[in-house]
This record gives structure tokens, C-alpha cells and sequence, in this order.
């Protein structure tokens, strides 16, 4: 079936913006994100859009574009993350409006949107905006490792009393199951279970 004009036509400009944000998001490899993100929310009439994830220690937003990171405790992008609520301040002439990304009960991190002024109109884009790149940062991460290495701000360690410097390069080439679990250590069964 095709869409034909009177269809495309009924479509409001949220809509069109939606359906052009995930026909793209599909092509798309995970570092091209943040600036569709931004082109996005400047066809939605906003100033602009950024992302940050949470670190995987929970105390860290990690903005996915080369902007500063922000802290979890003390800022207002933290407690927009924290809290689950959405947050706008002023800030050097425009509004900055925090909008929660989550999946579920999973806080993934926060949009940062900014615009010259806000009203219901927008403040609804910006929760479309957040829902809908929510959805894509839980596919894309589930075949990407970019949204971790991104994140991680601090070595995994490894707990294992086992681990030792010449096996560190066994665990390098390992998958991460064979050096954390206490079952299994390079293919050896444990012997208690």
C-alpha cells in the first residue's frame, strides 16, 4: 500500500519529523547518532540537541558529541537523571530543557535541548525526541559496543585472585564470561559448584 498525498498530507509535522528521524536512525552506525539527533530537533524548531549517557558507574553523564561531561551529583542534568523529571533552566540567553532518557525502568541518561523559547508545542517534541532515542540507544547497543567503550570512564578490574600479568594477555583475546565467573578459568572446570 502507498501513502498517497491525502495521507502524507492528514500527517502533522511531528509525525513527518518521526517517521524521517526512523528511517534514518536504521542506516545510521552508532557515532553518526548525536548529529541526527541535532539535525532532528532543528527541524522540530528547537536550537539543537544533546545527548549524554550515564557512565557505567552511574556518576558521570558522558555527552556522546565532544561536549564537556557532567556530574550525576551537583548539576541540573543530574538531577533530571536522578529524579526521572524533566528540568529547563536559562542559560546564556536560550533555554536548556533536561529531558529524562529511559527504557523501561532503566535511566539511560538525559537529552540536553536547547531553544530560543519554550511552550507546549515544544516541550512535546522534546518528549518525543527523548522516547524516541531512548528506543534507538537500546537497540543500537545491543550490536554495538560503541555506547559502552563511549561510557566507560574508569578499566574494568578483574576480581579474580588468578590474575596475574602473564595471564593478562589470555584474558585480553577471552570472552568476558571465561575470566569473571569463579566456575570457569580458559576452559577449566571449576571444581565446586
Amino acid at each position: 500500500m502507498r501513502d498517497g498525498p491525502d495521507q502524507t498530507a492528514a500527517l502533522g509535522l511531528d509525525e513527518q519529523l518521526l517517521e524521517r528521524m526512523l528511517a534514518d536512525v536504521h542506516a545510521i552506525i552508532p557515532y553518526q547518532l548525536p548529529g541526527l539527533v541535532d539535525r532532528c530537533a532543528r527541524a522540530m524548531g528547537l536550537s539543537g540537541a544533546t545527548v549524554y549517557l550515564v557512565d557505567l558507574q552511574q556518576r558521570i553523564l558522558v555527552p556522546l558529541d565532544e561536549q564537556d561531561t557532567l556530574p550525576v551529583d551537583g548539576s541540573k542534568a543530574g538531577w533530571t537523571y536522578r529524579t526521572v523529571s524533566v528540568r529547563i533552566e536559562e542559560e546564556q540567553g536560550e533555554l536548556l530543557v533536561w529531558v529524562p532518557l529511559v527504557d523501561g525502568a532503566e535511566r539511560l541518561g538525559v537529552l540536553g535541548v536547547r531553544s530560543a523559547s519554550m511552550d507546549a508545542v515544544r516541550l512535546r517534541r522534546c518528549h518525543l525526541l527523548a522516547h524516541t532515542l531512548s528506543l534507538v540507544v537500546t537497540s543500537k547497543r545491543t550490536y554495538s559496543d560503541w555506547f559502552v567503550a563511549r561510557t566507560r570512564t574508569r578499566t574494568p578490574k578483574c576480581c579474580a585472585p588468578s590474575c596475574r600479568p602473564a595471564a593478562s594477555a589470555l584474558r585480553r583475546s577471552s570472552p568476558p564470561a571465561c575470566w569473571s565467573r569463579p566456575t570457569t578459568w580458559a576452559g577449566t572446570p571449576s571444581t565446586t559448584r
